[in-house]
């Protein structure tokens, strides 16, 4: 008998959270990757992809931008933001 049963709930929504999580950080690098493949910043000229974590009123939020510490930046990113329950809004 398990001692705590809401335990295996808060698990199985965490597990379902963080692959979602996964899954739309992923999609947010590919959108900006293909766009900054589209604009010619290409990662064999040393551009990269910098990833910022905020904490925001409103949840947290990952930003995503095109790098190159030789050029000037770009206005080139793409972000994805959760509550503060973890879900994507």
């Amino acid at each position: 008998m398990d001692p705590f049963p809401g335990d295996n709930l808060d698990r199985m929504i965490d597990d379902m959270l963080s692959s979602d999580i996964v899954v739309r950080i992923a999609l947010a690098k590919a959108d900006l990757g293909q766009r900054m493949t589209q604009a010619g910043l290409l990662s064999t000229d040393g551009w990269k992809i910098q990833e910022e974590l905020r904490d925001t009123d409103t949840g947290t939020r990952w930003v995503f931008r095109a790098v190159r510490m030789q050029r000037e930046a770009t206005d080139l990113q793409s972000s994805i933001t959760l509550d503060h329950d973890g879900r994507a809004t």
